[in-house]
């Protein structure tokens, strides 16, 4: 489709197509191939171009040049224009993203609900460039985890840099965390400190407090809160210098609230967690509920006390156990009444305890 000139000779005329104001008329035109809107008046409705005009493999299939007239009212939507062919329309607010993925009008109501919230629960925002020494620690379902120091802070204390994946453009998850783990004052659950962003990927930053070594699900269910994602690799130890007899306590801590949510806010249907640690209602589709936190405590109890992970088999050539698959076998298999077996003998109080959760 042609509805702009190119033709210095015919623009001098005053022969150019007069087409002005918005775009939208091409709305529907969803399997438009190539477009010219050069030297035109056309001035807004960059929402409404056809995504199939975007450049593939350099190939050119959209003119929007102003180079032949001047007064041009094109010249406003050129910067648009451009951002559309090499980033697209982001997919919230349907305006041009200025990087991959990236609204800066989005990022900008971002930024300024983050703020909003660091001041109401009294956080610290942290740019990113105070945070050094920056070693990578582990990979979790949402995001990667960093150990690093921050800049211009008394002593040598070291922190957590929590990176959740593809964040930049969502507050919402975000927020629900950091305000789960505010909630929670225990000196039982890793504290947050503060947020940040990643300059690069604009991913959004969870400052928490380091546990060198890796009562606090009751205090969770205390405040209202379901974690439903507890396993091993959430429980970390705490080693305290007791002042009095300079013996070590050590003190188990719950992380990662990611998933932790207050009970009327969970959506029925979707399971999340490690799969021998998840309920077997839950795997059933049902809500996760207290219970079901329950129900991973005790399976994690089992795995400490036995001191081999929940369900295993026995490899005879090697001569240890090694675990199952988390496959569907598994997920039916715990549906139909599966659980761990004790492999040692442990106080039938314990073995009580458990089978009750």
């Amino acid at each position: 489709l042609k509805i702009g000139n190119s033709s210095q000779k015919r623009i001098n005329q005053g022969k150019y197509n007069r087409f002005n104001g918005s775009l939208k008329f091409l709305q529907k035109l969803t399997s438009l191939k190539e477009l010219d809107i050069s030297n035109t008046d056309l001035d807004k409705g960059v929402e409404y171009l056809p995504v199939n005009l975007r450049n593939q493999k350099g190939r050119k299939k959209f003119f929007y040049s102003t180079e032949f007239r001047s007064e041009s009212k094109l010249k406003k939507i050129v910067g648009q224009l451009t951002n559309f062919l090499e980033y697209g329309l982001c997919k919230k607010c349907q305006k041009t993203n200025i990087g991959h993925n990236w609204c800066q009008l989005c990022d900008s109501k971002i930024n300024q609900d983050i703020h909003e919230f660091t001041q109401e629960k009294n956080l610290e925002s942290v740019s990113y460039e105070k945070f050094v020494n920056i070693k990578y620690l582990a990979k979790g379902g949402f995001g990667e985890v960093y150990k690093a120091r921050q800049k211009e802070k008394k002593g040598k204390k070291e922190i957590v840099l929590k990176i959740l994946d593809n964040s930049r453009g969502t507050t919402s998850d975000f927020l629900k965390e950091i305000a789960s783990h505010k909630l929670l004052s225990s000196d039982r659950v890793v504290k947050c400190l503060g947020v940040s962003q990643d300059p690069n990927t604009k991913n959004l930053i969870m400052i928490m407090n380091y546990i060198k070594d890796a009562e606090a699900l009751k205090e969770i269910h205390e405040q209202g809160l379901i974690h439903r994602d507890l396993h091993p690799g959430n429980i970390l130890n705490r080693k305290d210098i007791k002042a009095t007899n300079f013996k070590r306590d050590v003190k188990c801590i719950i992380a990662d609230l990611g998933l932790c949510r207050p009970a009327n806010e969970i959506d029925q249907g979707k399971i999340y967690g490690v799969l021998p640690y998840v309920a077997p209602e839950v795997l059933r589709g049902k809500k996760y509920t207290q219970a079901s936190d329950i129900y991973s405590f005790g399976i994690i109890a089992c795995e400490i006390l036995s001191g081999i992970p929940p369900y295993t088999v026995y490899d005879e050539k090697e001569k240890c156990y090694k675990e199952v698959s988390h496959d569907l076998d598994l997920t039916i298999a715990i549906c139909n009444g599966l659980r761990p077996l004790f492999r040692i003998k442990i106080p039938q109080l314990l073995k009580d305890l458990i089978k009750q959760c």
